[in-house]
């Protein structure tokens, strides 16, 4: 079947699904999955059991099964599952002719894209990435879900080897993008610090090629350097920027926004200075998109983080912080800096292991102990196999299941901070926490 007749039936759908135990009524299913020796979907054997739970068709790469089927017409069959999502999300976007804002970065992505899917919902019919489906599968699925209704789109990109981002761009086709910093995320995929920029400014490549319109963080000399290939990108952060900020408090985080002559103190609910890239990157792109500066304050101030993302609770009493959605040596320093920045009572430090660094782990792991090796009042709790053989602090003590952490908590009068990769699940420490954002 040809792209466009795909195309006419994904417009009936209701509803996209790749998880056959979520299939709702008028759904598209597309039979995804690891592939097998003949390079068919694992997805092909759910396809049958969504069509039963009502799907309006099925998208699926087995020969045998539409031949099985022959006669039904809810079986549609292409060569490979995963390039059809790609390239139906592609020429739908083409469809589209709206601003869309692609949000790229090692750390913070989630959290910018919010800020600005608040911000620029003040004006317009906003649409942003729901949850985290900003991969090679979830990017196509984002993009699927943009309505003629729509008058502008956030999309986050995120990536984890050299090309991907690139590809995704293609998909995405952005207008407008920004960097939100370079980090030391999928280390081990991406094996250099070097190769992790590289892979950052693809979207860079992308924008340049298509005279779209960056945002560059004027503070970062890397990110500076490669905007040179880059057709009047527009600057922030600099003190002879438009936009700019001044830390007035930190951790937690108070500003001096300023937007040409409008100096506006900005007191936001996020935890530490290194968000402040984050805020003047949302902040600068809203005034861009001519939002009054009273409105940018008023949208910041309101912005409460949840999802595991510099989240407070309250737990048996006990502050807790929990930024547990996801880690990597660079997030790690920015988090453990602002944490020991705060003026609370005795702190804990809950520490999960942080993943997919590949041969760094080591070396990456044994780091982050050393920068708490001389500090004084603290405990900390370490959790899952990538510290088994470090040195440790004296103060540290090791875990390899989260029952015998839970034991180790403080009963009381203690500050805890929580940090660590998704893999780790230390949010199931603090289920019964109330949010206090």
């Amino acid at each position: 079947m040809q792209l466009a007749q795909i195309y006419t039936t994904f417009l009936s759908a209701k509803g996209l699904c790749i998880d056959s135990r979520q299939v709702q009524q008028g759904d598209l299913f597309f039979a995804l999955g690891q592939k097998d020796e003949n390079g068919q979907h694992k997805g092909n054997d759910f396809a049958e059991m969504a069509l039963q739970k009502g799907a309006l068709a099925a998208i699926i790469n087995a020969p045998q099964l539409k031949a099985k089927y022959a006669e039904d017409e809810r079986y549609i069959l292409v060569e490979d599952v995963e390039l059809c999502l790609q390239q139906l999300a592609q020429y739908h976007r083409k469809q589209i002719d709206i601003p869309v804002i692609a949000v790229v970065g090692s750390n913070g992505k989630t959290t910018c894209r919010q800020l600005l899917y608040l911000l620029l919902s003040q004006n317009y019919d906003c649409w942003a990435t729901p949850g985290n489906l900003n991969n090679h599968l979830g990017l196509p699925l984002s993009v699927l879900q943009i309505k003629d209704e729509h008058e502008l789109a956030i999309l986050e990109i995120g990536a984890n080897h050299l090309g991907e981002t690139a590809a995704l761009c293609e998909i995405a086709a952005p207008t407008h993008g920004l960097i939100t910093n370079h980090g030391k995320d999928h280390l081990g995929e991406y094996g250099s610090l070097e190769n992790i920029q590289k892979a950052n400014h693809e979207l860079y490549d992308y924008l340049a090629k298509t005279e779209g319109q960056a945002f560059v963080y004027g503070q970062d000399a890397i990110m500076m350097k490669a905007a040179k290939k880059l057709k009047n990108p527009i600057f922030y952060g600099r003190p002879k920027d438009h936009t700019q900020a001044k830390v007035l408090q930190t951790p937690d985080l108070k500003l001096q926004l300023q937007l040409g002559k409008r100096k506006l103190p900005v007191k936001m609910n996020l935890f530490g200075e290194f968000w402040t890239p984050s805020i003047l990157a949302a902040a600068t792109i809203a005034d861009y998109f001519a939002l009054p500066a009273a409105v940018i304050k008023q949208a910041l101030e309101s912005y409460a983080p949840k999802s595991l993302r510099s989240e407070r609770r309250n737990w048996n009493n006990q502050a807790v912080l929990l930024d547990c959605y996801n880690a990597n040596p660079s997030s790690m320093q920015a988090f453990l800096q602002a944490a020991l920045a705060e003026k609370s009572a005795p702190k804990v430090f809950v520490l999960g292991e942080m993943l997919e660094l590949g041969d760094f782990s080591q070396s990456e792991h044994q780091s982050l102990l050393n920068q708490l090796a001389n500090k004084k009042n603290i405990q900390l709790l370490l959790f899952g196999p990538s510290f088994l053989g470090l040195s440790l602090p004296p103060f540290a003590q090791h875990f390899d299941n989260l029952d015998q952490l839970q034991q180790a908590l403080p009963t009381s009068a203690h500050a805890i901070y929580v940090k660590g990769s998704r893999g780790n699940r230390l949010e199931q420490l603090f289920e019964e926490a109330k949010e206090l954002n």
